[in-house]
Formats: structure tokens, C-alpha cells, sequence
């Protein structure tokens, strides 16, 4: 034991908590070479023990100093805080009310990289030549089965050197923790257990101003069976939770977190259970998670559920503070919020107002731009509507001096201003002649020259007016494909009468 205590404090609280978490029954210096061998690991220690890596160790003085190291590293029934555990010193992670404050951001830290990455340099060589022995003689036990036999020595289980439980996800951990639970204990008594990993547990607790009963647990227990059976399937004890609204998560310790979790909670023996609850920082409204109550070792069902009422009844006034708080912040972003509506909605339909006269600010805009392009457009009819006529007449000119030896028809046109026009046409003249002519008459009658006028482009001539034979009346229309000698109407002689196209009719 004097060696024991000859070591840091840190490092023995890490013996203890070996102690604890295994229930060691050999010499106390055995666990402090496995934690020598594992740099001080806590974690990979237990790992180490729990996969049989102890068995190397030499166990001859366990025997002589087994009662001796059970009652020295025997812990509390019950704790309330820190100052209670012992061999633990006074932490300086407390709050106001000297109650431990959980650190959900940071687990235990354990050696330096610097001081592990030292030693494996410095034990790589002792390392690879084991490891290199190991597994000729491995390879050689397999193949040669009588091997151990002869020589007595054993191979180290390979299937349990490699037996480490996967990391899993922390939900799919408790959810394994639970099922066990239920397969063993069945699940007639009505216990529920939060679904989800530690983190997860603190966070719903503290947004919902709700107490946390954190349970571990160590199967290589002694007394694990009986707190299952006696403590969590007590009606007692499960009416009492329930009325309470508390949290319940449990975890195994052979599980990474609920490791890590016994090893913030400072725990020392199993079962373990500690009340945790959101509490008011010193001097703010920040919420942190407290440790009110921590029973550390077998009770029984009324001693456990009177120690949990004492830390909700003496919290609960906090609670309530908290809650009346939250409902204070509550409505005041209910109100921040209705006023950021009520002022988006005003903002919206501003936005609405705004869209609406400029569609008709622009709607205004397009039809005035529309009605110029219309007029731009009908400017530029005349104007190819006159040089078209221009055009037309220069080649009814042209054909009238060339063909001065054909036959033709006479033919008299009657306009709507009562003049008669009387005028020959060549046999071959198409019938859209007759329309050009009575469309030029009056460029016909001058003296004006229209050769060099050209035939304005995209422009399709239509012409307003029609030609009609009033006995029997018919209607000469304007064709390219029938020549006036074709139309019995008008050959050799006949009579037309100009009428103008209503355009609505038309």
C-alpha cells in the first residue's frame, strides 16, 4: 500500500477506480503495473483486464493481500458531493452550492501524446520481437496442438485480444443496455430508460428543466443483479420516477462512454447511480448540469428513492426558477417574433403594392411602345404602299408602248367619283392588271417617268376596292392566272364598276 500511496494523485485515482470498476481481488500493485503497461490508460487498463491480458501478470501474492485490498479501496454507501467520496479530493469543478458541475464539452483526458508516443518509440523494439514470438508460437500451437502441452506455455487468446466491442453510436449503445435489461429482467415492471446516448440525456434534461438519473453499471459485480432486481424493478421505485418526470439513462462500463461517464462522475464502486439536474450558473441565466446526489454502492428501494426526493425536493425550487424564466423568454420571443411577422407581412404587402404599379407602370409603358411600333409600322405601309404604285404604274407604262399591235379588250371602268375610265387591254393581261391600272389611273394620266422605281421589299399589295360586272353582276377578282381574253365578261368589250371594301365587313 506504500507504494500506492507514494504515487500522484491522479495516478491513484486511477488505481482506485481500477479497483472499483473491476472488483480486483488480487495484490493493488498488480493493477498499478497493467496501468504502467497501458501508460496509464484507464480505459485501455480495462480494456486489457476484461479481454484476460491480466493473466501474464504475476497473481502469487493475490491470495495473501485479497481481504487487505478489498477493505482498503472499499467506498461509501452514499455520497451527496465530492467531499463525501472517499480518497477524492475537493474538486475545483463546482458551483456556488458546491455541487459538482458536469462537463458535457470535455471527457477525461488521458496521458499527453507527447509522453505515449515516447514511450512507444521507446518500446517499439520489445514490442515487435514479442509480437514476432507470439505468433510463430501461435502459428505453431495451431498446427501442432500438443505443443502447450509439452512446454507449458500457453498462447495468449488471440480471439480476445481482438474481442474489443466495436464503437458504435451512442444510441444503438443504449439501446443494447436496455434490451439486455429487458431480457433479463423482463419488462413487466414499466421502467423506461432514455433512448440515446449520455450528451443526448444531459441536453433533453436540461431544455426540458427535467432531473437525470444516471445508473452504471459493471457486470462483473457483485451486487449489479441485485440493484437490478431490487432497485429498477421496484413499482416502487419506477412510480416514484414517473411521478417525477425524470430521465433515467444507464450505460455499461465495459462501453467507452459510460467509461468515460464514470470517470467525470468520479465513481468509485458499482451500481452507481447519481442525480443530475440543470441549474442557473453563478451570476447569469446559463444553464449547467449539476450533480445533486451520488449513491455509490447497494442500498435498498426506499433508502435509494428517499435520497433522490431529498436533492429534487431541495433543487426543485431552481427548477421552477428556470422554468419561470424560460416562460419569460418564451414570450418575449413570441412577441419579438409576432412583431417580426406583423412587420414582414407590412413589408410584404408594400412589396406587393410596389410590384403591382410597376406590372402597371410597365403594362402602360408596353402599350404606348406598342402603339408606336404600330404607327412606325403604318407609316412604313404607305410609304411602301405609294412606291408600290409608283413602281406598278412604270410597268403598265412600259407595257402599253410595247404592245401597241395587240388585240384587246375595251373595257370602261366606272369610280366611285362617277368618272368613267376607258381603256384597252392586251389579250394576255392578267385580271390583277385591271386592278393595278384603276390603283394607278391617276399616276397613268402624267407625264411623270417611274422606270427606276424598284419594288419595295416585304411588302404584299392589297388592293381596297373591287371589280364588278353589274349585268349579271359578278365579281372579277384580282388573279395573275387568268387573262382578260379568258373572261367573257370583259372580251372583247365590257363594263366594270369600282366598289370599295368596307374594311369592318371585310
Amino acid at each position: 500500500m506504500s507504494s500506492i500511496e507514494s504515487l500522484p494523485t491522479d495516478q491513484r485515482e486511477k488505481v482506485e477506480s481500477f479497483v472499483s470498476i473491476t472488483d480486483w481481488k488480487g495484490d493493488p500493485a498488480l493493477a498499478v503495473v497493467l496501468l504502467q503497461s497501458s501508460q496509464w490508460n484507464l480505459e485501455l487498463a480495462l480494456s486489457r483486464h476484461f479481454d484476460g491480458a491480466t493473466g501474464d501478470l504475476n497473481t502469487e501474492t493475490s491470495t495473501q493481500t485479497q481481504e487487505s485490498s478489498r477493505q482498503g479501496f472499499s467506498p461509501g454507501d452514499f455520497v451527496a458531493d465530492d467531499d463525501d467520496i472517499p480518497g477524492i479530493p475537493h474538486s475545483a469543478n463546482t458551483n456556488s452550492d458546491n455541487h459538482e458541475v458536469v462537463d458535457t464539452n470535455h471527457p477525461p483526458s488521458g496521458p499527453s501524446y507527447f509522453q505515449t508516443r515516447l514511450k512507444s518509440l521507446l518500446l517499439l523494439p520489445f514490442t515487435a520481437a514479442y509480437k514476432a514470438v507470439s505468433s510463430i508460437f501461435y502459428v505453431l500451437s495451431t498446427v501442432l496442438p500438443f505443443l502447450p502441452r509439452i512446454t507449458g506455455i500457453y498462447p495468449s487468446n488471440r480471439g480476445a485480444a481482438h474481442s474489443e466491442r466495436k464503437s458504435i453510436n451512442p444510441r444503438d449503445t443504449a439501446a443494447r443496455f436496455i434490451r439486455h435489461f429487458e431480457d433479463t429482467y423482463g419488462n413487466e415492471h414499466g421502467l423506461e430508460m432514455f433512448e440515446g446516448g449520455y450528451s443526448q440525456a444531459l441536453d433533453t434534461a436540461k431544455r426540458d428543466l427535467r432531473f437525470l438519473v444516471v445508473l452504471l453499471m459493471s457486470p462483473a459485480h457483485d451486487d449489479t443483479p441485485a440493484f437490478y432486481r431490487d432497485i429498477l424493478c421496484s413499482a416502487q421505485v419506477v412510480a416514484f420516477l414517473k411521478e417525477n418526470h425524470v430521465i433515467v439513462w444507464g450505460g455499461d462500463v465495459r462501453e467507452s462512454e459510460a467509461f468515460q461517464v464514470a470517470s467525470q462522475l468520479k465513481c468509485t464502486s458499482f451500481p452507481f447511480s447519481a442525480l443530475v439536474a440543470p441549474s442557473p450558473r453563478s451570476g447569469s441565466n446559463i444553464r449547467e448540469m449539476i450533480v445533486l446526489h451520488k449513491i455509490q454502492h447497494l442500498v435498498t428501494a426506499p433508502r435509494w428513492i428517499h435520497a433522490l426526493e431529498q436533492g429534487i425536493n431541495g433543487h426543485r425550487g431552481k427548477l421552477a426558477s428556470l422554468a419561470m424564466d424560460q416562460q419569460e423568454r418564451d414570450l418575449t420571443r413570441r412577441l419579438r417574433q409576432e412583431q417580426e411577422e406583423a412587420y414582414e407581412r407590412s413589408l410584404a404587402q408594400d412589396r406587393a403594392r410596389d410590384q403591382q404599379r410597376a406590372r402597371e407602370r410597365e403594362a402602360v409603358a408596353e402599350a404606348e411602345r406598342a402603339a408606336a411600333e404600330a404607327e412606325r409600322h403604318k407609316e412604313l405601309q404607305a410609304q411602301k404602299r405609294q412606291q408600290w404604285i409608283k413602281w406598278r404604274a412604270g410597268k403598265i407604262k412600259e407595257k402599253k408602248e410595247d404592245d401597241a399591235s395587240t388585240p384587246t379588250a375595251r373595257v370602261g371602268i366606272r369610280v366611285p367619283s362617277g368618272t368613267r375610265l376607258n381603256c384597252k387591254f392586251p389579250a394576255y393581261s392578267t385580271l390583277e392588271d385591271l386592278y393595278a391600272y384603276v390603283e394607278c389611273h391617276e399616276l397613268l394620266n402624267g407625264d411623270d417617268d417611274f422606270s427606276d422605281v424598284e419594288k419595295p421589299e416585304d411588302y404584299d399589295h392589297e388592293y381596297s376596292f373591287e371589280l364588278v360586272s353589274p349585268m349579271p353582276r359578278k365579281v372579277i377578282k384580282p388573279v395573275t392566272d387568268v387573262t382578260v381574253q379568258e373572261e367573257p365578261a370583259i372580251w372583247p368589250n365590257g363594263a366594270l364598276n369600282v366598289e370599295v371594301v368596307d374594311e369592318e365587313e371585310d
